[in-house]
């Protein structure tokens, strides 16, 4: 993952500078981002046309992938359908703490005529990752992670379905000088390390 890289980059270029690191979930984070309470976000595209204020730059496409359990009787297919997974157990994030989320995920299904058996919804991403790490279910989710433990599979779909943007977004009517300069070194780092930017999966067995 890049963010470690750039964040080190630039508190080396300006030692002067303290950035506040904080975790949100992406409603939360627009909201933030709105408001003025935080600078610059690194988000998923999902809802960010809601906010005429918010001003973005796409970093990558994230695939939306199926996330199953090593040991699960599909893990080493290359690609699975939805109808496939039409009867499997399903690991969801709150549909309170990510609206749009969820309803991608509800759409996806029903475009196909079928009606997702959700069983859990959960509040943190790392918690759908543990629960389908353990065996209860399976999920489907934008690929975040680099270098994903070998008990997890992170598998294509054979349905040509919207991709996500992962974004570096800001308020165009925050006036904070800094976040132009940290932008122009995000800039910087983009043109020097674009190979480590996108995000990967570890491939399937055919």
């Amino acid at each position: 993952m890049f963010f470690p890289r750039l964040i080190n980059q630039f508190t080396k270029k300006y030692p002067e500078i303290n950035i506040e690191l904080i975790q949100y979930t992406r409603d939360s984070l627009n909201a933030s981002l709105k408001l003025g309470e935080i600078d610059i976000g690194f988000t998923l595209s999902l809802s960010i046309e809601k906010f005429p204020e918010i001003i973005s730059r796409k970093i990558s496409n994230i695939p939306i992938t199926v996330v199953m359990n090593s040991e699960h009787p599909l893990s080493n297919q290359r690609r699975v359908s939805i109808t496939s997974i039409a009867s499997e157990p399903i690991i969801v994030i709150n549909q309170e703490v990510s609206p749009d989320g969820f309803k991608h995920i509800s759409e996806l299904f029903i475009k196909y005529g079928i009606s997702p058996n959700i069983i859990q919804e959960c509040s943190h991403f790392e918690t759908v990752l543990l629960m389908v790490e353990a065996g209860i279910g399976i999920s489907i989710l934008p690929v975040a992670m680099v270098n994903p433990p070998p008990t997890l599979r992170f598998i294509e779909l054979e349905e040509k379905i919207e991709e996500i943007d992962f974004i570096i977004a800001c308020n165009k009517n925050n006036h904070n000088p800094l976040i132009s300069l940290f932008t122009k070194e995000f800039e910087l780092f983009m043109n020097t390390h674009e190979d480590g930017l996108f995000f990967k999966t570890k491939e399937s067995t055919p």
